[in-house]
């Protein structure tokens, strides 16, 4: 089976994440300070089904726009999503979300589409597994957790 990054496609479903073929991955409230969760929403630790590996994290950032920063597995700074944009770790745009939907880079080349359920990923992004968390980071800071 794929893992959540490799996939086509993910649809969300509150905090699980799916495809055609079933449960692929699942979203849990990172825990934080009593004064982050006063300030800000919590973030999300994103995992694959399975034996549940952490995939990446999405924890806000203390600004005064919302913004959120994305690390990997590993802890390693991603990137940084917010409104309709995503950067890398050296702040260079890597795409944004149209108002149809689609997720464009800054070339204005098609990374994906989102339609408000599902978020269909590119072929071209297919050995891009940073951008897919990215995209995928977008799309979840919008979503609360549930507490």
């Amino acid at each position: 089976m794929l893992g959540l990054l490799e996939q086509p496609e993910v649809r969300f479903d509150c905090t699980t994440l799916t495809t055609a073929q079933g449960v692929v991955g699942f979203m849990r409230p990172l825990a934080g300070s009593f004064w982050s969760r006063w300030f800000t929403k919590p973030g999300w630790a994103i995992h694959e089904a399975g034996d549940e590996p952490l995939v990446f994290t999405i924890s806000r950032r203390f600004s005064l726009l919302p913004r959120w920063e994305v690390c990997d597995a590993e802890g390693d700074w991603v990137g940084i999503v917010g409104g309709r944009w995503a950067v890398d770790r050296w702040e260079r745009p890597v795409f944004r979300l149209d108002p149809d939907g689609a997720l464009r880079s800054a070339g204005r080349h098609s990374l994906g589409h989102w339609d408000g359920q599902r978020l269909a990923f590119s072929p071209e992004t297919t050995n891009e597994p940073l951008v897919r968390m990215l995209m995928l980071a977008l799309i979840l800071s919008d979503i609360s957790p549930r507490q």
